[in-house]
């Protein structure tokens, strides 16, 4: 069981923006389910992943240091979450997923995902459209973030984050 309060935004944030599928999956409450809805069938979901098991196999999925993954609009508050990730490929093609998510405990219980493609024309463009930023090989890593926990540096420059509360067990 999880000793944190609150959920750690800042913390996902980086972590689905970096593609730390750990740190993500740590942010999911053992029990925790996700609805996957498409929006070309919004009348019943496509897909419903039932605990952590599942979470962490979706997550590896969706998880690419090809595909640029940026969370806009996030918020939180003691019970509920809400954010917009939107992801470039490296072929054009956008998804935008619409995510709002009950949180107990400082963690992810009850996750709805409505999954929609970008507009034709910001693939078409040339641009990457719709503010992400056109990827390259020479783009930095994700900026290091003190957040909630601490960092610590290892060789590859890479940060290590410590986990308040018992979330991997």
């Amino acid at each position: 069981m999880s000793t944190q309060t609150r959920f750690d935004l800042e913390g996902f944030r980086w972590a689905v923006e970096s593609c730390d599928c750990s740190y993500q999956l740590a942010l999911y409450a053992d029990e925790a389910e996700v609805v996957i809805i498409e929006a070309d069938h919004p009348e019943a979901p496509s897909k419903v992943l039932h605990g952590k098991a599942a979470i962490r196999d979706w997550l590896d999925t969706l998880a690419s240091h090809e595909v640029r993954h940026r969370i806009v609009n996030p918020s939180a508050d003691s019970q509920r979450v809400h954010f917009v990730e939107e992801c470039a490929f490296p072929d054009g093609r956008r998804l935008r997923y619409d995510c709002d998510a009950e949180v107990r405990r400082g963690q992810i219980l009850h996750e709805s995902v409505f999954v929609a493609e970008s507009p034709a024309e910001s693939r078409h463009r040339g641009d990457a459209g719709a503010g992400l930023p056109v990827m390259t090989d020479d783009d930095p890593p994700p900026a290091r973030v003190r957040v909630s926990g601490s960092w610590t540096g290892r060789n590859d420059k890479r940060p290590i984050r410590s986990l308040p509360g018992n979330f991997l067990g």
